[in-house]
């Protein structure tokens, strides 16, 4: 990737998380577009209390779709429980390292790190304790895990593993304790809420007395929780067409509705459900009327309003041809045929459903690119990039080492300079 996009995708990052939080208090305001949301009506009060107290998100990942023909798109924002952090932050700078390709250019994850720490340090002081959930049995999970404790830790946050509650159990105030006896207060958690409200509407209501069960910490009054339990409104899907509707004109933007129309089928469109997650029960409907082909800088059925519209290839270009994967990425450009549709399977398919304006990932290397920025605290944190040889990125999708190198802009490389 070059200096030029990723100053254009770390603007994009900072705006676009603005956006998501204004529309999750537009729609935490207006309970008529509650019921498109597909979430529990137990859900509502506790994520208007969580909002309304101030609690802040600490680290959430926005996709994007990148190509010179419509210039930088967002699909959506994995505001809770985000992955590839790790490989963000870390792995991908050791990799290229270890091929020799660390003085190629900077690490796509230059200033991760501090970054996230920054946000840590910003949420809570130092000695604050926080009670970290998750599940032990997932090895790709305890490695995320361990990486957002050793940041927390550099920030001064006194972090406690909780992989089960077993040991844990209410005070006579109704506060939980944990097996050493201490208040939990704030927890850190893995698990998404579209499965943590599943379990509460199947096992709620929440309680204060009796065994301690995992719903009854996560939706505790008195603890608060990273990520915050409003957090579920920005990456549930139903949130796209609300965007549209507050940001017309934003050149980040795909245009969503909950109703199919005439222009998506005309010009192409997804259908994502409003619960679904890693590309699942996602199709994207091709235009019926012309061939929507990555391989060419068509238009992929995207109004192309914004100022990216006049940028030749380079300056959109990806950096992925320097990393040794490559060997594994031969694979011919394929064309679509008109008015093809590409689906994924999944568990969420009595989820309800947002339609969103098409913009075909780009290729390289016969490869679908997507690339995928962190917001830490509300800013740009970081670039991964993420490839796929169908056009819907999933969890088993490789990630490449990025770097960004020099345009012929000049645009000048970045630099850890990140404070908070």
């Amino acid at each position: 990737m070059n200096s030029l996009t990723h100053l254009e995708l770390r603007k994009a990052t900072t705006e676009l998380h603005s956006m998501f939080v204004k529309a999750t208090e537009h729609v935490l305001k207006n309970s008529s577009y509650w019921s498109n949301f597909g979430i529990t009506e137990h859900y509502w009060p506790m994520a208007l209390r969580s909002f309304e107290r101030g609690d802040k998100s600490l680290c959430g990942r926005f996709d994007f779709a990148v190509s010179p023909s419509y210039g930088i798109k967002c699909y959506e924002y994995n505001a809770d429980s985000a992955a590839c952090l790790f490989e963000c932050g870390y792995t991908q700078d050791a990799w290229s390292v270890a091929m020799g390709l660390g003085d190629i250019g900077v690490d796509g994850g230059l200033g991760t790190a501090k970054r996230v720490t920054g946000a840590w340090r910003a949420l809570f002081s130092p000695g604050t304790i926080v009670h970290f959930f998750f599940d032990k049995s997932d090895q790709d999970e305890c490695i995320h895990v361990a990486y957002v404790i050793y940041l927390a830790e550099q920030a001064g946050v006194v972090c406690k593993e909780a992989p089960t509650v077993d040991g844990f159990s209410f005070n006579d105030d109704g506060l939980v304790l944990d097996e050493d006896g201490e208040v939990v207060r704030h927890i850190w958690k893995s698990w998404n809420y579209t499965t943590l409200l599943d379990t509460l509407e199947k096992e709620g209501p929440v309680r204060s007395s009796g065994v301690v069960r995992l719903i009854d910490v996560i939706f505790h009054n008195e603890v608060s929780v990273l990520e915050p339990i409003w957090s579920a409104i920005p990456s549930n899907k139903a949130i796209l067409p609300v965007l549209s509707e507050l940001f017309p004109d934003s050149p980040y933007l795909l245009y969503s509705t909950f109703e199919l129309n005439d222009t998506l089928i005309k010009n192409g469109y997804c259908s994502k459900p409003v619960l679904g997650r890693g590309g699942q029960n996602i199709s994207i409907h091709f235009p019926s009327d012309k061939l929507n082909d990555s391989n060419n800088n068509n238009n992929h059925g995207v109004n192309n309003n914004n100022h990216n519209n006049n940028k030749d290839e380079s300056k959109l270009n990806d950096s992925n041809n320097n990393n040794n994967n490559n060997n594994n990425n031969n694979n011919n450009n394929e064309s679509t045929s008109e008015g093809e549709i590409v689906a994924a399977p999944g568990k969420f398919s009595s989820s309800p459903t947002v339609y969103q304006e098409l913009a075909t990932l780009p290729k390289f290397d016969g490869m679908y690119t997507q690339l995928n920025t962190f917001a830490a605290f509300g800013k740009y944190a970081g670039t991964v990039i993420r490839v796929e040889d169908s056009p819907i990125v999933d969890y088993d999708s490789n990630i490449f080492s990025l770097r960004i190198v020099e345009d012929e802009s000049n645009t000048p490389l970045p630099n850890d300079d990140l404070e908070f």
